[in-house]
């Protein structure tokens, strides 16, 4: 005997035609999760003990689930049809049927289309499943001129009349013509011969682009209709878009599982979008309106009033990017297993629904999504309501999602998918705006802030034994640890300024461990704006062992993106995510590594502020101002010391705002201290400053620009001889003496269906060649290659 139907468990209906399994849930006991061979079998058992104490426990099942109105009806034969007769399922059935004749015309529309361009047979849609009868008999025919689907909430017929204009064949009396699509480009040919002969004609690009093309989806009608497939991703970015929201009731999903690897004592505030920021009109009107509402003056009273405001502006061209990526018409995959079926039928208030959806582009990032993230669902059938998923995986194209327990459906039901920001990273900037740390020295500091500081002497500088040799024979980096070492509590923060290649993380690294050793009982916090820059700070402190040093990572981070070496740093909980056992736990450690978002995490569990004597933040400046007060204002005091490293001249924080970015949010916290006057560098270096200027990674032709355009002439070469001249003579080079090529390519940029990407074909084909060169020429792995 084939086992019962799991999807007439769950929903308490089958919608898939001609299912193998089981519908006969006569001997089926639904309190105890058991089945039996017949109904006698099943009284027998339900006379027994062991369901005499379920049953005694749980008390008699008096509720019924209705899969239309997705409310628990009294289950019995009269309770049913007074719930069937109520105004809200009769209305939300109307819904259903209206839905249903709308997807039969958009869907002949569609078919009409591809006849007139393919000169194909035209095929009749119709509906094949009504969620909600326990089987469909669909009576389809190519022919058909009248079809039947035997389903509907009342087990009626609904018969749907195709369209007069049902098409014979183009060419009355011949075959349609055959048609050869390319699965890769896109384009159709009338002959297998001429398909050869185009994917004979880009073989490169046909092998660097195969597996990219899929069926294309249909995206939200915002951006185009839905009646045309393909994916359009943020193309048109210069023209502002009319917003589009789901409408009705809305159910939450799970709670987030971060919630409970961290064991949070605070939390954050919820710092909703201020629409005052939501301003239509040009980029330039939208300038000087949102302008209005910045202060004029940006001092320690304004200063969180300022970031505020355009945190708002950002957040709001955030969703309407990622709006920009919504899908509409797409289907769900169940992901459930059977144990979680089971489980749920016994306690249906504890039952989550799991299920996944496909995401293009998503293995580009476009969208970006994330563990703990939530993405909105709505069933098409069902538009007065949508339901919050919460992504437990990301996995490729793949997003599997967790639902409340009131989310059922149909792999063969459409949906429209709407994805949603992350608002922890924007919670936090807000919250770390409003701490009560707003010390003048640490956001605008002054001359007053620095009398009575000296630069480094000799003597102290030949004090210092470098755990890095190279530090000794390089003066400038020799008293960037010197200064860092000899600063007083109170101090302004101190920056180590340097171009690319110049030994900035060397230097930041030293004077962590020389700081560890020289004062055992001291406690710091070393972050970066990325995962990246962080994971590589603590490879470089790895000497300082398990017992001293900590990597702290958001809960939400994959333990596979972790660098195998790394995560005997790390705290990972039972369920595989990373975790923080206790505020007093992380006060063990010597020294904190995490990003600026995650140096939040310290204050969210309760962490004195001033724990942290030396709080030092990497690629400063690559981060936006309130970003790096995450890790400065919530857990500082007015003994803690800020040591920043970075370039401002170098790309700053990422800004998708173009109204944020030219009203000063693309400024960094670094750069706007080198604007300063107590870090102008001939006057207070050694002092607030220390510039490195010895460039270990590059040839002298390519510093050579820079050098004259950034650095007043500055930079000296020093890099390894061997290493920054070993492609000159190369056959690959114009000028076998210059190791740089300028090739300009004429292309034309193209776009997948199913990714927001863009790609030229002439550029990759160029790309390919100069690999392929070099490998020849050179022999080096394509891991030394950058692309």
């Amino acid at each position: 005997m084939s086992s019962i139907c799991v999807r007439l468990l769950i929903n308490r209906f089958c919608a898939v035609y001609d299912c193998p399994a089981s519908h006969d849930i006569s001997g089926y006991c639904f309190l105890c999760n058991q089945f039996f061979e017949n109904p006698i079998q099943l009284r027998q058992h339900q006379v027994g003990n062991e369901h005499a104490r379920r049953l005694a426990i749980s008390g008699p099942t008096l509720l019924w689930w209705c899969g239309i109105c997705r409310v628990l009806a009294p289950n019995t034969e009269v309770g049913w049809l007074v719930h069937q007769s109520g105004a809200q399922h009769r209305q939300l059935v109307h819904q259903f049927n209206l839905y249903n004749q709308q997807l039969v015309h958009q869907f002949n529309l569609r078919n009409r289309q591809l006849v007139d361009q393919f000169n194909l047979y035209d095929r009749q849609f119709v509906p094949q499943s009504n969620p909600y009868n326990h089987q469909q008999v669909p009576q389809s025919n190519h022919y058909n001129h009248q079809q039947v689907t035997q389903s509907n909430p009342y087990n009626r017929q609904q018969v749907h009349q195709p369209s007069t204009e049902t098409r014979q064949p183009a060419r009355p009396g011949k075959k349609a013509k055959e048609v050869f699509p390319c699965g890769i480009c896109q384009k159709v040919f009338t002959s297998k011969a001429g398909l050869k002969s185009h994917q004979a004609s880009k073989p490169k690009t046909h092998r660097l682009k195969s597996g990219a093309a899929k069926a294309p989806q249909h995206i939200s009608p915002a951006v185009q209709s839905s009646n045309t497939p393909g994916y359009a991703g943020p193309a048109s970015m210069g023209r502002r878009r009319q917003r589009t929201f789901f409408q009705g009731r809305f159910v939450p999903g799970p709670a987030r599982a971060a919630n409970s690897s961290v064991p949070y004592k605070r939390r954050l505030g919820q710092h909703t979008l201020d629409t005052a920021v939501v301003i239509e009109g040009t980029e330039e009107e939208r300038i000087e309106k949102t302008r209005t509402l910045l202060p004029r003056l940006l001092d320690s009273t304004t200063y969180a009033r300022h970031w505020h405001t355009l945190i708002h502006v950002e957040e709001e061209q955030m969703i309407r990017d990622i709006e920009t990526y919504d899908l509409t018409g797409v289907t769900l995959c169940p992901q459930r297993k059977l144990f979680l079926v089971l489980a749920s039928i016994e306690r249906p208030q504890k039952l989550t629904c799991f299920t996944s959806v496909e995401v293009p582009g998503l293995a580009e990032k476009r969208p970006s999504i994330l563990i703990d993230d939530s993405v909105n669902i709505r069933l098409q059938y069902l538009p007065a309501e949508y339901y919050e998923g919460r992504v437990l995986v990301v996995h490729q194209q793949e997003v599997g999602l967790a639902f409340d327990q009131s989310f059922i459906y149909s792999p063969e039901d459409l949906c429209d998918v709407k994805f949603t920001i992350t608002r922890i990273p924007i919670r936090r900037m807000h919250d770390a705006l409003d701490a009560q740390f707003s010390s003048p020295r640490i956001l605008f500091p002054g001359p007053e802030h620095v009398r009575n500081r000296t630069r480094p002497t000799w003597l102290e500088m030949a004090s210092i034994t470098p755990f890095n040799p190279l530090i000794a024979t390089n003066p400038p980096q020799l008293e960037a640890v010197a200064a860092i070492l000899k600063r007083s509590p109170s101090s302004v923060p101190f920056v180590v300024f340097g171009p690319p290649g110049t030994g900035k993380t060397v230097t930041i690294v030293e004077a962590i461990l020389q700081l560890v050793a020289q004062r055992p009982s001291i406690k710091i916090l070393a972050c970066a704006p990325s995962n990246s820059a962080a994971d590589l700070i603590t490879q470089r402190l790895l000497s300082l062992g398990t017992q001293k040093l900590f990597r702290l990572n958001a809960p939400f981070r994959n333990v596979g993106d972790v660098p195998a070496e790394l995560l005997p740093f790390c705290c990972i909980d039972d369920f595989g995510r990373f975790s923080v056992k206790s505020a007093g736990k992380l006060a063990e450690y010597s020294v904190v590594v995490s990003t600026c978002m995650s140096a939040g995490i310290p204050w969210g569990i309760m962490m004195p502020a001033g724990h942290f004597a030396y709080i030092f933040m990497d690629e400063a400046g690559q981060a936006m101002e309130p970003e790096a007060m995450v890790s400065i204002k919530t857990i500082s005091n007015v003994n803690t010391n800020i040591v920043l490293s970075g370039d401002p001249r170098q790309l700053g924080p990422i800004i998708r705002s173009g109204v944020a970015r030219r009203l000063g949010f693309g400024v960094s916290y670094l750069e706007r201290l080198m604007q300063r006057q107590v870090y102008q560098e001939n006057v207070w270096g050694g002092v607030t400053v220390v510039k490195l200027v010895k460039n270990f990674r590059s040839h002298k032709a390519i510093l050579d620009f820079p050098n004259d355009q950034f650095y007043a002439g500055k930079l000296e070469v020093h890099g390894n001889r061997q290493v920054i001249n070993r492609f000159l003579n190369s056959t690959v080079l114009p000028n076998p003496k210059f190791p740089v090529v300028f090739h300009g390519v004429a292309g034309m940029d193209d776009r997948s269906p199913d990714s927001p990407s863009y790609f030229n074909d002439a550029e990759i084909e160029v790309v390919a060649e100069y690999v392929e060169q070099l490998l020849a020429d050179r022999g080096k792995p394509t891991s030394e290659h950058g692309v």
